[in-house]
């Protein structure tokens, strides 16, 4: 990872591009999906960056506490934008942005690439438990710890009562559900933060005990199940991905020297219970 300390004391400002290089570091963008948009939303390259907030979603929420706290950068999981057609009927995102210009705060976004790279979303979703190594459920490279998802046997079995117990006091705002009764044994794990339907054909093939992840929708769970495979839970997006803005925060301020703080503001698109 490239390092940034010295530029505070060596009389130097620390940039928007500085901060872009270092996320980069953490979770290359060679990494993000095809479609993806990550990196700058909105700023200048050379304007001077003192106070980060991070959070899942940029919302007209978060942009105001970014300026109440006199932050200079945002950066999110979700971008705000990701292409042209993004914007188009999108008023609102407008908005945000020329607000957010306007006052002076840059935005940025780590979305898939901080999905797939080492330390990144899942790592911290799949660490809530007591695990015996990990890999991704599907590598990049052949051996790679890169890659989508997380895989892991437990240390000692646990039932799907005792995980649901363990995601809602490590997980703030999960409201766990699966399609397994809570007396049944799970010795091997399966995550992905955010939505992950996607990868229940893969999750087969690993033949796990139970897949962990967001927005599942009922025929893909319905005829995974139909199709032999394993028992799944449910749970929040945001909060699935606000686990790891912590960690985040942590890399952030060990390479800048500059001001991180997690937002406050709950973006989840359901009320919750915290």
């Amino acid at each position: 990872m490239r390092v940034f300390v010295f530029l505070g004391y060596c009389g130097f400002v620390t940039q928007l591009s500085d901060v872009v290089h270092c996320v980069h570091d953490m979770y290359p963008p060679y990494l993000a999906s095809e479609w993806d948009s990550v990196g700058v939303m909105a700023g200048r390259w050379n304007q001077q960056v003192s106070h980060v907030l991070l959070t899942v979603d940029v919302t007209e929420a978060v942009l105001d506490e970014a300026i109440a706290q006199g932050c200079d950068g945002i950066l999110a999981h979700h971008p705000v934008v990701m292409g042209r057609a993004a914007l188009e009927g999108e008023d609102y995102k407008f908005r945000l942005i020329n607000r957010a210009l306007q006052a002076g705060v840059a935005i940025m976004a780590a979305h898939t690439n901080a999905d797939h790279a080492l330390n990144g979303v899942s790592d911290a979703l799949i660490d809530v438990f007591p695990i015996q190594g990990k890999r991704p459920l599907w590598e990049f490279t052949q051996g790679s710890s890169e890659g989508t998802g997380r895989y892991a046997r437990l240390e000692s079995p646990l039932s799907v009562g005792e995980i649901k117990s363990l995601v809602r006091n490590r997980v703030p705002g999960s409201n766990p559900r699966s399609s397994a009764e809570d007396a049944f044994v799970v010795s091997t794990i399966a995550v992905c933060g955010g939505a992950g339907d996607s990868l229940l054909p893969r999750v087969r093939e690993l033949a796990v005990d139970l897949y962990l992840t967001s927005d599942l929708r009922h025929h893909p769970v319905q005829e995974h199940r139909e199709a032999g495979g394993c028992h799944v839970m449910d749970i929040d997006h945001a909060a699935a991905e606000r686990l790891w803005l912590k960690g985040f925060a942590k890399g952030l301020r060990a390479a800048l020297q500059v001001d991180v703080s997690e937002s406050a503001i709950w973006t989840s698109a359901f009320q919750q219970d915290l």
